[in-house]
């Protein structure tokens, strides 16, 4: 399943603001790939909305508590707030329309 997620932390949990959180942030995110495989994610995109303190991700997992789990250890420092919503391309959406058929009594 594809998922974005939006991960929103305040000015006083940013590494941006507190030099002692960028180590361990990058060794996380330079170990990304192999943080998120032993979850069984994918990670297709990882965006940064500095200086709004939000973090975009788009992944793809089995469960959102797999995709949870990779991402707590990826972003080793408090969020605000974690919101994770699942999400089909656009072609999966046309694909799916067209399975479906014109409406009942059309």
């Amino acid at each position: 399943m594809l998922f974005h997620v939006t991960l929103v932390h305040d000015a006083a949990h940013c590494p941006g603001h507190h030099p002692e959180l960028g180590p361990p942030l990058m060794e996380a995110l330079a170990k990304r790939d192999e943080i998120a495989g032993r979850f069984g994610v994918k990670l297709h995109s990882i965006l940064n909305a500095a200086p709004e303190h939000i973090m975009y991700v788009v992944a793809e997992a089995e469960l959102p508590m797999a995709l949870a789990q990779c991402l707590v250890q990826l972003f080793p420092f408090e969020q605000q707030e974690f919101r994770t919503t699942p999400v089909t391309t656009i072609e999966d959406t046309m694909a799916f329309l067209q399975k479906m058929g014109p409406p009942p009594g059309r």
